[in-house]
């Protein structure tokens, strides 16, 4: 069974780099016209970075795979994060799990 849990702050004006992270979900569900068989492929899971600038105006959401670090370094909290930051902190969470792709690139 595939669950996806709290995927984090899509959009939000915290204060800590780890609340900056969130996530997109994809998947297929195929049912086999013959047995009735129902099942999840092509699980894939997009990280997320909410990115607002030093006067905390001009709010986007990134996909980590466009998130760079030149975006990075204008972002208010810009000596906390970096690319390799939220690449590292999904890691931590997902924890390579089984049938779900991560989309960094």
């Amino acid at each position: 069974m595939l669950v996806y849990y709290s995927l984090g702050n899509f959009l939000s004006a915290q204060d800590n780099g780890d609340t900056m992270l969130g996530g997109m979900a994809k998947w297929e569900i195929v049912k086999d016209g013959k047995t009735g068989e129902i099942r999840v492929e092509n699980a894939e899971f997009y990280p997320t970075v909410t990115h607002y600038n030093q006067s905390i105006q001009d709010f986007k959401v990134y996909l980590l795979k466009d998130y760079s670090d030149d975006l990075a370094s204008q972002h208010y909290l810009s000596s906390e994060i970096s690319r390799q930051f939220f690449i590292n902190l999904t890691d931590q969470i997902m924890k390579q799990p089984q049938n779900i792709k991560i989309i960094y690139e």
